[in-house]
């Protein structure tokens, strides 16, 4: 709870300073909030990742709702496509789970948070930032001559590549650089494919799309189990499997150490499981307070 809004309030507060000294981003959008970095993905990443935690957060009055909020408007703020629309995934499974088990209690803080956000959209409209942001969005609409930011030409690169491999290349992939001297002969630039799946197939191969879609069925596995023994934390878990499988297969970054809130999540989750299952572990621990000394206080921590 505490590290989640330090890093939060670190987010918006460099990102009202980026506002304050007028650091806006590329010139053709007006006023996206780059804050004290120069990379609006570093900022939109972290903010993301700090969703789950909120969601967690949000049974809590008051404090729940207000760092949802604060959270998606900063999210909105990096124009970050990829990022807003993870996110949008998140809300929608969150919505959809506990609109199924009919807790409007749960469902409070987030409706409250959407619906403060589309006032202030609203607010907004007709300015230059909502005009960007609008520019930015309407370059995924491939009918109208929209590229995504060059993935239209990225992904053919990458899978016209990988079909001509060989077959123990087919297997094991060419190593995690591979991808850069792919894009950088082909496309101009050494870059990722966007798409982390692609990034695996390329760097090792099947055998590395199995172990990473392995990793993802596990996270699907723990949400399942949680949402029976602590709903609210299964609900946040697999509102965080569908932001990061969103968000692995448009822009990639799943692994990136900007979404290492989201990492400690899913740690504290599978800890939750291990307690909630265990409770033998609780009644031991209790054992041995009476042991070392009094229950009503804690024991010292050499003692522990």
């Amino acid at each position: 709870q505490y590290a989640a809004w330090c890093a939060l309030c670190l987010a918006v507060a460099g990102q009202l300073a980026g506002l304050w000294f007028d650091r806006s981003a590329v010139g053709t959008y007006e006023s996206s909030l780059w804050g004290a970095t120069q990379g609006p993905s570093i900022i939109a990443a972290e903010l993301l990742s700090l969703l789950p935690v909120l969601f967690y957060l949000s049974k809590r009055p008051g404090l729940g709702y207000l760092g949802l909020t604060l959270c998606i408007i900063a999210l909105i703020a990096t124009f970050r496509r990829s990022g807003i629309l993870a996110a949008g995934v998140g809300l929608a499974i969150y919505l959809v789970l506990w609109g199924a088990k009919a807790n409007a209690k749960q469902l409070r803080p987030v409706l409250l948070a959407l619906g403060s956000i589309a006032v202030l959209a609203g607010a907004l409209s007709a300015t230059p930032v909502a005009r960007g942001l609008i520019a930015r969005f309407a370059d995924l609409d491939i009918s109208r001559g929209g590229t995504g930011s060059g993935r239209t030409s990225l992904w053919p690169i990458v899978l016209n590549h990988v079909e001509r491999r060989e077959f123990g290349q087919q297997l094991f992939g060419e190593g995690p650089l591979a991808i850069l001297a792919v894009t950088r002969e082909n496309y101009s630039v050494g870059i990722g494919a966007h798409n982390d799946w692609l990034d695996v197939l390329m760097a090792a191969g099947l055998v590395g799309v199995s172990l990473h879609t392995w990793f993802f069925v596990n996270i699907f596995t723990l949400a399942k189990r949680l949402l029976r023994v602590n709903p609210q934390m299964g609900v946040a878990s697999f509102s965080t499997l569908g932001m990061m499988i969103f968000l692995g297969a448009t822009s990639g970054g799943v692994f990136d150490p900007t979404m290492a809130p989201l990492y400690a999540f899913i740690g504290y989750g599978a800890f939750e499981l291990q307690r909630c299952r265990s409770p033998w572990r609780r009644d031991l621990a209790i054992h041995m307070r009476r042991q070392l000394g009094s229950v009503n206080r804690p024991a010292p921590w050499f003692q522990v």
